[in-house]
């Protein structure tokens, strides 16, 4: 079979990676939009609600397979798990890359009911290099609470550690790899 003859048969992208929002509540060092401070200019090429919705179920009509969230902080925006619930109503599968920080006993079930993935940002396990990394006292534990909700929510979900290697955790690679399960 031909390169061509594959692609002229797909009729809509297979994987779709999404931003549905600018905000965050982290100010990781790595990050360009926290050193260049440039919330404010981003915030106006932000999407209106209406047009992601009917974004959303385009997609869906189109037959994608794969939507990841990303960027930004994911959950900062109000209407994340109302677009997750769009996409699972055409069988697409859902990925969700967050910071952990924002997981509570109240979206903690949702999540874990609507997404078949989360990925979750953790640099390091000893909070006074991980809070450094990601630019806010208090983010690890609030991380490692929310991937423990996740777990307590659903144990069969597929959940991922991300780290983002740097000159703060590059000698600490193993304990990031020693971590132990998170487990309810």
């Amino acid at each position: 079979m031909k390169i061509d003859d594959i692609l002229d048969s797909v009729r809509a992208p297979v994987r779709i990676s999404f931003e549905p929002t600018i905000e965050c509540n982290l100010r990781c060092p790595m990050c360009d939009r926290t050193q260049k401070n440039d919330f404010d200019r981003h915030r106006a090429d932000q999407l209106p609600y209406e047009t992601v919705k009917a974004f959303l179920h385009d997609v869906g009509r189109l037959g994608v397979r794969y939507f990841l969230f990303i960027g930004g902080e994911p959950l900062t925006d109000p209407h994340l798990t109302e677009y997750m619930r769009i996409l699972k109503s055409y069988n697409v599968y859902v990925h969700l890359w967050t910071n952990g920080t924002l997981i509570d006993e109240v979206n903690a079930p949702q999540l874990a009911q609507l997404c078949d993935m989360i990925t979750v940002s953790l640099d390091h396990p000893d909070p006074a290099v991980n809070d450094m990394s990601r630019g806010v006292k208090g983010a690890t534990e609030k991380t490692i609470r929310g991937l423990k909700l996740l777990r307590e929510s659903s144990g069969s979900l597929f959940l991922r550690i991300h780290s983002v290697i740097s000159a703060l955790n590059i000698d600490h690679l193993r304990s990031i790899a020693a971590l132990p399960p998170i487990s309810a």
